[in-house]
């Protein structure tokens, strides 16, 4: 368990939080992994566009969502941003569906800062070896 912290990867494991989060309210799992157009798959995306950028802002670049995407181009993870900003501003029921992701996305701090609690618990051991 230790050696895994020594490496932590912060932005993967935002990233692999939202994927989970999505994924519980009953997102398609295969949605981040392909890059096909079908809609709800494009719309999966799209959720896990917004929340990202609306949980964690400039802290996780566009190039890295799009690459966790699978190859995406920052610019189409923008789009995808956008177009998600505009129907959760047009519509009731996107704006419930992103009330309720912001607030289950909200555990993450907790889980955040008990890692960084034990990767600093570590360091302090090797540093004393």
């Amino acid at each position: 368990m230790m050696e895994a912290l020594k490496d932590f990867d912060y932005t993967n494991s935002k990233l692999e939080f939202i994927k989970r989060l999505l994924i519980e309210e009953h997102f398609p799992p295969h949605a981040f992994q392909k890059t096909s157009r079908k809609l709800y798959l494009v719309d999966a995306r799209a959720w896990f566009a917004w929340l990202v950028r609306e949980r964690f802002g400039n802290s996780i670049s566009l190039s890295q969502i799009g690459d966790f995407l699978g190859g995406y181009d920052h610019s189409n993870i923008l789009h995808l941003q956008k177009k998600k900003s505009d129907e959760i501003e047009c519509y009731r029921a996107a704006k419930r569906v992103a009330e309720k992701l912001i607030e289950r996305s909200k555990m993450y701090v907790n889980v955040e800062r008990s890692l960084k609690e034990k990767k600093k618990h570590f360091n302090e051991e090797v540093s004393m070896w």
